[in-house]
């Protein structure tokens, strides 16, 4: 740009450089010249100038835009790199989120675990009872507090088949402190095996509602348990 403007000018210069030598060389008949004639003069002479600045005006826009064309282009292209990063962030921020949030119920969670009691069960009898006409056989399970202290303890059946359970509140379930629950059974003789739980609910040691199952099945005749330790359940 500065090249081509430096080249107009020096071609400008040498154009007036030049006429003002040819009228100094004819400076007689120049003076000659009337005022109409001298107007039509510098008309002729400049002419040629102002079609060549205007030319180079053209070319300098032609240039510019150009220039601005490619500038547009360049900022349209950082502009969508920044929205990409942009996109990325969003997602990182989003992983880091989930990633922080899973963290949180994993914690929750464990905190929650390490807050139970530990309930095993020790013994379990089956005696067969009769008690106002009505057979049933009664099933006694001995158990043990071995984790945390609990509170407002209760107990229920779920899955049970003609099957009650014995009223058991317990206001405070100590460690090592041993407890006795009792279910009754009306289909005891029946040949067909089943599964039952019984469910503990009571308040862990952060005074939070939990769930514990101890899950106990009739093979045969007989009455076992499938697991000496109640199951903890998400509440």
């Amino acid at each position: 740009m500065k090249k081509n403007n430096l080249l107009i000018s020096c071609i400008t210069g040498g154009w007036i450089l030049f006429w003002v030598f040819i009228i100094s060389c004819n400076w007689g008949s120049s003076k000659a010249l009337t005022l109409n004639e001298w107007g039509d003069f510098f008309a002729g002479t400049f002419a040629p100038l102002a079609f060549l600045w205007l030319i180079a005006g053209y070319i300098q826009q032609g240039i510019e835009l150009r220039q601005n064309t490619r500038t547009l282009q360049q900022q349209e292209e950082a502009l969508t790199l920044q929205v990409q990063e942009l996109k990325a962030s969003v997602e990182q921020q989003k992983e880091l989120v989930s990633i922080t949030k899973t963290d949180l119920v994993y914690r929750k969670r464990l905190a929650k675990i390490e807050a139970q009691p530990n309930l095993e069960a020790t013994n379990i009898r089956v005696l067969k009872m009769r008690k106002d006409n009505e057979r049933f056989k009664s099933i006694t399970i001995e158990l043990t507090n071995r984790g945390h202290p609990c509170t407002n303890v209760s107990a229920c059946l779920v899955n049970h088949l003609d099957m009650i359970i014995e009223d058991f509140n317990m206001e405070a379930w100590n460690t090592n402190e041993p407890a006795l629950i009792k279910v009754r059974s009306y289909n005891s003789d029946a040949t067909t095996d089943f599964y039952f739980d019984i469910v503990f609910k009571f308040e862990d040691k952060n005074q939070e509602l939990s769930k514990q199952r101890l899950p106990v099945r009739k093979s045969g005749g007989d009455f076992e348990l499938v697991s000496r330790k109640a199951i903890f359940l998400d509440v």
